[in-house]
């Protein structure tokens, strides 16, 4: 066999090779894709099965707790004379963040738990802040030979001299801090419709 013959040969063999390369680059690039897209599945079909075997009790416990918790700055304010009814909006997101870390199911209920976590946030709020403006009245002298234990009597006798106008006044707070609320936590509150209108 001369040179050019070689030559020839050589030339004719280093399509092949670099044909056989690209096509394994392929065949590797393909099983790296299929093994990328099975472990989305899998993690999505957990996600699933995890969100179906959620406790709606224990996620009811999240909410409520989360809902007190982020009522505390809206007793704080209430307390210091202030009235931020977009406080709300954090007693809205912590509903839905202690529902979703306790891991609840998804789904109408979702929602109607969630509605009563804020409810009861509000409320909790509206109270707290109450009692502690009475501390601090008591604290400063501007009630005179009181203690700490007669908080439940000086609140409720506080209520009953107030009347109406402590109501209204308390449902105006609490009518700014729901609406805020609920649209904190309207993705979820929105289910509600979603799924009545599926059924219909």
């Amino acid at each position: 066999m001369d040179e050019q013959d070689r030559e020839l040969l050589v030339t004719d063999y280093q399509p092949t090779v670099r044909g056989e390369q690209r096509e394994g680059a392929s065949r590797r690039v393909g099983a790296g894709e299929r093994r990328t897209t099975a472990s989305r599945r899998s993690r999505r079909l957990s996600t699933e099965k995890e969100a179906a075997d959620g406790s709606f009790a224990r996620a009811a416990t999240g909410a409520i707790a989360g809902a007190m918790l982020g009522s505390i700055p809206w007793a704080v304010a209430y307390s210091q004379g202030w009235v931020f009814g977009v406080l709300g909006f954090l007693i809205g997101f912590c509903a839905v963040k202690g529902y979703t870390l306790l891991k609840g199911q998804t789904g109408r209920t979702q929602a109607l738990i969630v509605i009563v976590a804020i409810v009861i946030g509000l409320l909790f709020g509206q109270i707290a802040g109450d009692i502690l403006t009475i501390i601090k009245m008591i604290n400063n002298g501007s009630i005179v030979g009181s203690t700490m234990a007669d908080i439940p009597s000086i609140y409720i006798l506080a209520i009953k001299t107030a009347g109406g106008a402590y109501f209204r006044s308390a449902l105006l707070n609490l009518g700014l801090g729901l609406i805020c609320a609920v649209f904190a936590a309207w993705r979820v509150i929105s289910l509600l419709f979603v799924e009545e209108q599926a059924e219909e």
